[in-house]
């Protein structure tokens, strides 16, 4: 099945797409600035805008995923715009992720994810593959998005050249995770690190993040504050880390700027005024050589970065609206 979309298309009931062997998907736009999919979740309705369970490949290039919400999912719930489960392969060129009315993160509650790729238990295809290109995954100056990207069980994720906007978290391992068959390849992209995490995990989670040549950033100093008790405060760090919970990271040639930590643990084992716990920049080498990761040719800058030197997060984010 190939076909074009023209202007945003409301998948408020939902979407699905059920493939079977050898069945395909093609979906493309000429302007990843109204044309695409527009989905507002809302209490008692399903939580998946585009739903692709099953299938060879299913591709989409040049679209805007809009995701927005009337209320938090339940505890266990992920709500998003695009959700993949059981499909072979994805693919997503020159697309728009953006969640133009998000709530603030709260404990006990179901978050918000641009894409989610749930593979359960006998599924078709065990481990899928999903590729993204020349992505944005976008916010408003009014809202900064949940989670980019949420990831549950087996699969092999690749995302080259791709810019992420602030975010409460960009990349979210759950609870099917593995560091067997879950990794993440992050390659050339560039990622503001503002209000959360650049990759969380949950407890008894592990995965494998191969990052090379990123710039991961936090270009201001001050953490914000939770507005009440039962909202996560945003963690300005590379890597989340509850109990039980464990990475094998890979680096290579990453520039990070003014990350308050490598790793962070929760919020009940340890304060920002006593780091006992957390993993600072300058201890990441021997945090990675217990669990067999490295971290080479990497650059840390402190609050100041000279633009003449490094290339800057913003100025990726501009390049890749494909305008």
């Amino acid at each position: 099945i190939t076909a074009e979309i023209d202007g945003l298309v409301n998948v408020e009931t939902g979407l699905v797409f059920r493939g079977g062997k050898d069945r395909r998907l093609k979906l493309t736009s000429r302007d990843n600035t109204y044309s695409g999919t527009q989905f507002q979740f809302a209490k008692n309705q399903s939580p998946q805008g585009l739903l692709v369970e099953g299938g060879e490949k299913v591709e989409f290039h040049g679209l805007r995923f809009e995701l927005s919400q009337q209320t938090t999912p339940k505890e266990g719930v992920v709500a998003a715009a695009v959700t993949l489960r059981g499909v072979k392969e994805a693919k997503f060129v020159q697309c728009v992720f953006v969640q133009p009315n998000a709530l603030k993160l709260p404990y006990k509650r179901g978050p918000m994810a641009s894409l989610f790729i749930d593979t359960p238990a006998g599924a078709e295809h065990p481990r899928p593959v999903v590729t993204l290109d020349d992505c944005l995954f976008d916010n408003t100056p009014q809202s900064v998005g949940q989670f980019a990207i949420a990831i549950n069980g087996a699969a092999t994720v690749h995302v080259t050249n791709c810019a992420f906007m602030p975010h409460a978290t960009l990349f979210q391992f759950r609870k099917d995770c593995t560091k067997e068959n879950t990794s993440v390849h992050l390659r050339h992209c560039d990622a503001f690190v503002v209000h959360g995490p650049a990759f969380r995990f949950t407890p008894n989670t592990s995965a494998q993040v191969h990052a090379s040549h990123n710039v991961f950033s936090r270009p201001v100093s001050e953490l914000s504050p939770a507005t009440s008790p039962d909202v996560v405060s945003p963690q300005g760090n590379l890597i989340f880390l509850p109990e039980r919970a464990s990475v094998e990271y890979f680096g290579d040639s990453n520039v990070y700027h003014n990350l308050n930590a490598f790793v962070e643990r929760p919020s009940k084992e340890v304060t920002l005024e006593k780091k006992d716990g957390m993993v600072l920049m300058d201890a990441r080498q021997e945090f990675l050589a217990k669990t067999r990761g490295k971290d080479m040719y990497a650059i840390v800058l402190g609050e100041r970065m000279d633009p003449r030197r490094h290339p800057t997060v913003l100025g990726r984010a501009e390049e890749l609206t494909f305008q």
